[in-house]
């Protein structure tokens, strides 16, 4: 997102505006000037279809329930550097064309991109990583009396109250590796803490090369950054 104050400085040349096309691979790594830092303003994401293909772009309908059920619909964007550590998660759009009247073949055609105003600050580097989505462990449990909930039907409703619902607040992932990422509540140590949708990245969720042959294959994001002279802590941002 482009603020007045950026577009100030772009005018005074100060500041300039560019562009980094990510994708193709899993990770990229934009290395940043030691007297500049830039602001990442917006990211546009295309989705993408990665699967595992023999000699073709066509794949049988028992490949699509394959990369569905492998939560390969789902991709994270990892965007991480020494000042800032975000993820996005995206639904990958895509749409199944039928190749053969039997409905035995289906070409996969990535549908709209997303749009992702953003104010992400960066100084010595920013990383961009690719990965796939994994499948979710069920879970219910109850919402803790010391948390934050109304009495059903307004909500769940928490331990104490006189209509309450199991839910869930802990995503638990079926990948390689145990990993949990927890939004802690500071001064409230015996409140169970609630997770971000979050997926590891190791061999389960990496999209290797044997996925990524073909245009429709690959993720692509477009990044729109303004690249500043100086230090954010002494232009006045």
């Amino acid at each position: 997102m482009l603020t007045s104050k950026l577009e100030d400085l772009i005018w005074k040349g100060k500041a300039f505006p560019k562009t980094f096309c990510v994708g193709g691979t899993q990770k990229h790594v934009i290395n940043i000037q030691p007297d500049r830092f830039i602001i990442i303003t917006d990211i546009l994401y295309f989705p993408f279809f990665a699967c595992q293909l023999s000699d073709s772009s066509y794949i049988g309908a028992d490949q699509i329930e394959t990369w569905i059920r492998t939560n390969h619909i789902s991709t994270q964007l990892t965007i991480l550097g020494e000042k800032n550590f975000n993820r996005f998660q995206f639904r990958n759009n895509i749409y199944f064309n039928p190749t053969k009247n039997d409905f035995s073949q289906f070409l996969a055609i990535p549908e709209s991109p997303t749009h992702v105003d953003t104010y992400l600050i960066h100084t010595t580097g920013v990383s961009f990583s690719f990965s796939f989505g994994t499948p979710l462990t069920p879970t219910n449990d109850f919402t803790l009396a010391e948390s934050v909930a109304y009495s059903s039907p307004a909500d769940y409703g928490k331990i104490g109250d006189t209509n309450y619902l199991a839910t869930t607040q802990i995503n638990q992932n079926d990948s390689d590796n145990s990993f949990s990422n927890w939004v802690s509540r500071p001064a409230r140590i015996h409140v169970a803490s609630t997770n971000e949708l979050a997926y590891p990245v190791d061999s389960g969720t990496n999209i290797e090369s044997s996925y990524r042959q073909y245009g429709n294959q690959h993720p692509i994001v477009q990044v729109s950054y303004i690249e500043i002279m100086g230090q954010p802590n002494n232009i006045g941002l």
